[in-house]
């Protein structure tokens, strides 16, 4: 190997020195040239035409088009000049606005024309009050608005209206006018009430009024359409998603606004306020000028970028041909190429500027229409037949002609090969107001307001349904859109005229997140407005801060808020319990929170601490992270966990350097998995009657949520249908806030659903009867999605907002902010297909003693054929069906009943189970298959429903309709507990010293103790494991004990277990580890893959050899992935390639090839000096 690769440097060497010798004789030959031959080359350059004689000139001649050379011809004929730069500073002075009623006429023309000019006044009324600024304008020309938007305390700037519409500044002024100012009352963000009680209130946040735009033209070609607004913005549209505003130019003043605009299928153009004109393509953050036009201002222009033309008419009159080249322009607009700059005949003034095709089309100040053919070299205008007391005052394009409309409202159509125009008639006499160019036809607005379509050689038919007024109409594609007499943006399809739709420029506000302080609020959506509760907190100043989306931009606003002194000592009825947090070390530190007993939950702060050298891992309860969504039951105080950040655990390479032919073995290392996040709660699935796939949920100390096992159906909401047989990250919904977190998660059959940091539910996977409540049913998706609001069920971005949600085998649940109770999907009985009706969104559950009231409780489960919750009153109600007894009130319907109970009812008391006016209190439930667990208000575990295999706890196989007691193992007692848990058919209980008892099916082992029963009843609890939490599945279950560790036990058949080192089942609980090393998958240097990628022993680090590539330095692209989740490649690391012949230890072969190098380019200097001094040698003797 070392041979071939000293060989390999040999032959390279031997090549360089050839190839230098070579160019040594080359250079030698040319200076042997003869002066004649030199001179001779010479001359025939200069016959060409060349003025260069500079070999290496690479001017891009294929972009030089001639400019037409000054001439002045008589008649029609056009007159041109050349297209230079026009310094801005010697253009005519545009209209002012002030105070003088007369302007000075341009300069460009004759003073004893200018003065046969008419001019007129036009004001500008601000409607505060206060004087009217005016300009006087000469007639035939455009006026343009104040270069700054007029400014007014508490409203906003809404346009310039004539005669009550909306004017159109690209209309020439023929008569004095008055432009009236139109003002919007501007609103702001409003927090009510801005005081309150310390015990807490209900905060209403209102957002702003509406700040939607009032339009006052639109252009369009194909399937764009650019409106502008009247006070000076712009919107683009596509006809499909929500209109686009365009941003002002970045080099632009702050009152910038635009004048006009057009639109293509591949750029846009736009003049502004400051008469500079303005290109841009999607893909452009904002416009610019092109470098061509920068020296020059305008006042009007037009566009057709189908063939790239645009037309703009400078402050002197004259129109400026420019074309787009066709440079690929996504990121700098389009390249812009002067053609030419015309002035038309008899030293007119042009006002207006149109094309069609290749041919243009002028109107002056008088009103009279010019028109000739831009790809003509010999260039003649010819002037439009036209009466001379009827002035032209619109002009659009429409196919290869043109239409006019002239100041007595008569629109006519001159063809591309005709001089004088042929009317166009409407039915029934109506006259014009306003045309507008759609592609091969014009859309045609009467004084009336109709709106009439019209091709060449075709009848006008009526396209709108005739029930409104409009200004203006053109087409989008396949829609009619048009402008109302209130400037308001309608459309419609051909089949629909009667049924205009508004389009909704601004999106309406949203709202992600509120805090109190530094304390996280739910947010809930009321009408317009949203809601929260204000935490109870002492006396004094607080903030209230929100965040979310405004007019497409990130929103983030305060309020102060006063928690106001207690007037008089109330007598609280419950405690309010108070929760620290010790950031140790890290910072900042949240602030206290105060939560009401006996349901309040801690907010997760939204903010993370930081610790430096430290990577946060959540907050702990001493060794167990911290599960937020557990209500409080006393004092806290929760503490940052850190893992040392070692700087010196990063990727690595080695080597980092090798030849630049490859082959060279390559070791990548990641960084080791050192990180101490733990779960703090999970949650097992119930699985469906067709099959018993099992999954795992859990949530990670870092707030994230992780899945692991079944997958078919996107369960594990990873954006995949693959099994997982470890924990893998859920990913977040789109369009959270980035410091959303999940509270809570509840795996139901295939679907899951998840209590989100911002308050809203959210759910993924199957979605066979509406159970992700999305308003459908079918199919299923792979990532979380807002469960909706019942109130708005057609809007994905307002969703439910809960404390608690529960997942059963095809229905949902959830328990919303205020108590009520919701369910969704289908509720299942148990044997064969037997389902409730699909409910596609949530649905509030009735109030058992009011049915026009909801139902409200403290707390809510399910799982499969029932659902239970804790009523308000602390009773215990049950609805759904009851077929073994599992609604506790003292009866059963049997296995083969269809009755389905939607109404909860109390479970009987057992002390009197007869009378049905008397219930069960409880402070905890769950709900297993066909069985139910509570803990008594006195600590006792009670059960009821069916006890076929034991789930009863009772020592008894028998089901209850009534509750009865656990047994407590080894003596006659009763089992006290502060937990209880229901899988489908097996049960859990914990102690408050975590002592945890299980009893019922253990087929899989998913009892935990060691055993498999088969389908064996175990009828009294035994003890296992200690823990601070377990949930139960199907055939599976989990628990996090007394450490903090993750343990799983029973069917591993697809992996639920979240150890790859079991099989199918064990009847041992199992450590879960969430698996955050970095698995390399790929590795590439610069694009080209590497080869031979090998794991090394010690299973982190791979070997991979290099491919072959040019010399230097290039980006080591590593794909990797953590728990089976691919992540975006890490490109920290880089590699050098080495040329052969200069390598780090070069030694005498690097030597000798700089002594050639050397040698051969003083040679070459020698023969270029002995070539100056033949040519001057030669020069002489001439």
């Amino acid at each position: 190997m070392r041979l071939n690769y000293s060989l390999r440097r040999t032959l390279t060497l031997i090549v360089t020195v050839l190839g230098l010798m070579s160019s040594l004789g080359m250079a030698v030959a040319s200076a042997t040239d003869t002066p004649e031959e030199s001179e001779g080359q010479q001359v025939s350059s200069v016959i060409e035409g060349s003025t260069d004689t500079n070999d290496n000139d690479e001017s891009d001649t294929s972009l030089l088009t001639p400019t037409p050379s000054p001439a002045t011809t008589p008649g029609n004929a056009l007159s041109t000049t050349p297209a230079t730069p026009t310094d801005s500073s010697t253009s005519a002075p545009s209209p002012t606005i002030g105070d003088t009623d007369d302007a000075e006429p341009s300069s460009t023309e004759p003073a004893e024309k200018a003065n046969k000019q008419t001019t007129h006044v036009v004001r500008f009324d601000l409607s505060d009050g206060t004087s009217p600024m005016q300009t006087t304008v000469q007639e035939g020309t455009l006026v343009s608005p104040p270069e700054s938007n007029p400014q007014r305390e508490g409203h906003r700037f809404n346009g310039w209206t004539y005669k009550d519409q909306v004017f159109d500044f690209r209309i020439p002024v023929r008569e004095d006018m008055t432009l009236t100012a139109q003002w919007v009352q501007d609103t702001d963000w409003q927090l009510s009430p801005d005081h309150g009680p310390a015990s807490g209130a209900r905060l209403t946040i209102n957002p702003p009024s509406s700040k939607e735009p009032r339009f006052s033209h639109l252009e369009s070609s194909g399937d764009q359409l650019i409106g502008q607004t009247s006070n000076g913005g712009l919107y683009t549209w596509n006809g499909a998603a929500t209109p686009t505003s365009i941003p002002a130019p970045s080099e632009s003043r702050n009152a910038f606004h635009y004048l006009q605009a057009g639109t293509g299928d591949h750029w846009q153009a736009a003049l502004g306020s400051d008469h500079h004109l303005y290109t841009w393509t999607i893909k452009q953050p904002s416009p610019t000028i092109p470098d061509v036009t920068r020296e020059t201002l305008y006042t009007s222009i037009s566009t057709d970028t189908s063939h790239g033309w645009l037309l703009a008419v400078d402050q002197q009159g004259r129109i400026h041909t420019l074309q787009a080249d066709g440079t690929k322009t996504e990121k700098t607009g389009p390249r812009l190429s002067e053609q030419a700059v015309v002035t038309l005949p008899e030293q007119a003034h042009a006002t207006l500027v149109t094309t069609a095709a290749d041919q243009a089309l002028a109107v002056d100040a008088n009103g009279q229409a010019w028109t000739w053919d831009m790809t003509d070299a010999d260039v003649h205008a010819t002037r439009i037949s036209q009466p001379a007391d009827t002035p032209i005052i619109q002009v659009e394009s429409v196919g290869t002609g043109f239409v006019l409309m002239d100041t007595t409202g008569q629109a006519s159509y001159l063809a591309g090969d005709k001089t004088a125009p042929s009317p166009i008639r409407l039915p029934d006499d109506k006259r014009p107001n306003r045309v507008s160019s759609s592609g091969n036809q014009v859309l045609i607005t009467d004084t009336k307001g109709l709106i009439w379509a019209w091709k060449p050689n075709s009848t006008p038919t009526q396209v709108d349904g005739g029930k409104q007024s409009y200004i203006q109409a053109l087409t989008v594609g396949s829609k009619t859109v048009a402008l109302n007499l209130q400037g308001e943006l309608l459309a419609w399809s051909t089949k629909q005229q009667d049924r205009p739709v508004k389009v909704v420029v601004t999106k309406e506000p949203t709202l992600d997140a509120a805090r109190f302080d530094d304390q996280p609020m739910t947010l809930t959506r009321s009408g317009d407005a949203w809601q929260a509760d204000a935490p109870a907190r002492p006396a004094g100043q607080a903030t209230v801060t929100i965040s979310g989306k405004q007019d497409n931009q990130p929103l983030s606003k305060s309020f102060t808020y006063t928690v106001e002194e207690p007037l008089v000592r109330a007598a609280a009825p419950s405690p309010t319990y108070t929760v620290t947090f010790d950031t140790d070390g890290g910072s900042p530190r949240p602030g206290t929170q105060y939560v009401p007993s006996p349901y309040g939950r801690v907010q997760r702060p939204t903010t993370n601490p930081v610790r430096s050298g430290y990577l946060f891992d959540g907050w702990f309860n001493g060794r167990v992270a911290y599960d937020f969504s557990k209500p409080v039951t006393s004092n806290l105080t929760l503490t940052a966990h850190w893992t040392f950040d070692d700087p010196s655990n990063i990727w690595q390479i080695d080597p980092d350097r090798g030849s630049q032919y490859g082959g060279q073995s390559v070791r990548i290392t990641p960084p080791a998995n050192r990180r101490g996040i733990k779960f703090n709660q999970t949650s097992s699935a119930a699985t469906t009657i067709d099959d018993h796939k099992g999954y795992s949920l859990a949530i990670g100390s870092d707030g994230n949520a992780y899945a692991w096992g079944s997958n078919q159906y996107g369960q594990l909401g990873d954006g995949t249908t693959t099994k997982r047989s470890t924990p893998v990250v859920v990913k977040k919904p789109d369009g959270v806030a980035a410091d959303f977190t999940y509270v809570q998660v509840s795996a139901g059959g295939y679907h899951s659903l998840a209590l989100g940091s911002d308050g809203y539910v959210y759910a993924w996977g199957l979605n066979s009867h509406g159970q992700l409540g999305n308003n459908t049913c079918g199919g299923y998706t792979t990532s979380p999605a807002r469960v909706r609001n019942p109130n708005s069920p057609t809007n994905r971005y307002d969703g439910l907002a809960a404390v608690q949600v529960a997942g059963g085998s095809v229905n949902s649940m959830a328990l919303g902010t205020d108590g009520t109770v919701y369910t969704w999907g289908s509720q299942a009985r148990g044997w064969n297909p037997v389902y409730t009706p699909q409910q596609p969104v949530p649905v509030p559950v009735r109030d058992p003693s009011n049915s026009r009231d909801n139902f409200h409780a403290v707390q809510i489960s399910t799982k499969w054929s029932f659902n239970l919750a804790i009523g308000t009153d602390d009773y215990v109600y049950a609805w759904g069906y009851n077929t073994d007894g599992q609604l506790g009130n003292n009866s059963s319907d049997g296995r083969n009943t269809t009755t389905f109970y939607p109404t909860p009812t109390r479970v009987r008391d057992p002390t009197r189970p007869m009378d049905a006016t008397r219930g069960f209190k409880a402070v905890q439930v769950s709900a297993g298959g066909w069985h139910a667990l509570a803990i008594g208000t006195d600590a006792r575990t009670w059960a009821w429903g069916q006890g076929q295999f034991g789930q009863l706890g009772n020592n008894s196989v028998n089901n209850a309709c009534i509750p009865v007691l656990v047994c407590a193992p080894g003596s006659n007692g009763n089992l006290i507990a502060a937990q209880v848990i229901t899988g489908t058919n097996h049960s859990f209980a914990i102690a408050s010293t975590g002592t945890t008892w299980a009893w019922g099916l253990n087929s899989y082992g998913q009892l935990g103790d060691g055993k498999k029963t088969g389908n064996s009843p175990n009828c009294v609890p035994v003890r296992i494991l200690s823990t601070i939490h377990i949930s139960a599945g199907d055939e599976h279950s989990l628990g996090i004990d007394l450490n903090g560790d993750t343990k799983a036990w029973g069917d591993n058949s697809y992996g639920q277990l979240g150890d790859t080192s079991i099989s199918t089942q064990s009847p041992y609980p199992v450590l879960v580890v969430i698996n955050l090393q970095p698995v390399i998958t790929g590795v590439r240097f610069d694009q080209s893959p590497g080869t031979n990628l090998t794991l090394n022993s010690d299973g982190r680090s791979v070997t991979v050899v290099t491919p072959a590539h040019q010399p230097g330095l290039v980006t080591v692209s590593v794909d990797y992935k953590l728990g089976d989740m691919p992540q975006q490649p890490d490109t920290s690391l880089s590699y050098l390639y080495l040329p052969v012949g200069v390598l780090p230890d070069a030694g005498g072969a690097g030597m000798m090839l700089m002594l050639l190098t050397g040698v051969v380019a003083m040679g070459g200097i020698a023969a270029q000096h002995h070539h100056r001094q033949s040519r001057q040698l030669n020069t002489s003797l001439e």
